[in-house]
């Protein structure tokens, strides 16, 4: 079973009361069992250096932040993030570009290497990881 990001496992609760029984001629353990709800929900941790950075954004440089969020939450990248042009964010060439300007300014950004490629500093946002309870 499964819904908005939460899904339930099947987990053996005791070894005390396993049986075996043979049904349709094949052997069965049976025990208790319940249902473990698990949190299968992607999250984002926002740190403080995030929100005083953010404050005073121009419009375009927020638009930038929440595309980059978005990819930095569903971890194709890691904490690089490939904007390779304005399409890609649906903005006109200029803003984009005083956009990411802005965000280098701010240190949220950092240039790298390869052109139209960028890391986003972790200080800031971070992929998190859940623990694994199961």
């Amino acid at each position: 079973m499964s819904g908005f990001g939460i899904t339930y496992k099947s987990v053996k609760v005791s070894n005390k009361d396993e049986v075996v029984n043979v049904v349709n001629g094949r052997p069965v353990i049976t025990g208790t069992y319940t249902l473990v709800q698990k949190d299968t929900s992607k999250f984002l941790k926002v740190y403080e250096p995030f929100w005083k950075m953010a404050d005073g954004l121009s419009s375009p440089a927020w638009k930038i932040v929440a595309n980059v969020t978005r990819l930095v939450q569903e971890g194709r990248f890691g904490h690089m993030v490939y904007c390779f042009n304005h399409k890609d964010f649906g903005m006109k060439r200029t803003s984009f570009y005083e956009g990411i300007k802005e965000l280098i300014g701010k240190q949220f950004l950092f240039k790298t290497h390869i052109i139209h490629q960028y890391e986003v500093n972790s200080k800031f946002i971070y992929n998190g990881k859940k623990k694994k309870n199961d």
